[in-house]
């Protein structure tokens, strides 16, 4: 994904600022041409653990049910904070 950003000036429009997803092939490239490290981490004391509650949406068996409601019933569902998804599996 790339895109720019342009302001028109007096001097026409003009690239202000560019950006690309490019991953990590600048610093690759530059560590490669400088020899230079350029990675950086974070150590942790200990591992952490994360629970995650997420809604999974069987669109097939949606769409005959609601029709043309089911994209909304579908973004609604995919964006239900956890504790409302665990009450939901709970009563289900």
């Amino acid at each position: 994904d790339c895109w720019d950003a342009e302001a028109h000036t007096t001097y026409g429009w003009v690239e202000i600022v560019g950006h690309a997803d490019r991953s990590a092939y600048d610093l690759k490239a530059h560590s490669t041409v400088t020899k230079q490290d350029l990675s950086a981490f974070e150590t942790w004391d200990a591992p952490r653990e994360v629970e995650v509650a997420k809604v999974k949406v069987e669109k097939g068996k949606l769409g005959p049910k609601f029709g043309a409601g089911s994209k909304a019933l579908i973004n609604h569902l995919e964006k239900m904070e956890k504790a409302a998804v665990v009450a939901m599996g709970d009563a289900l």
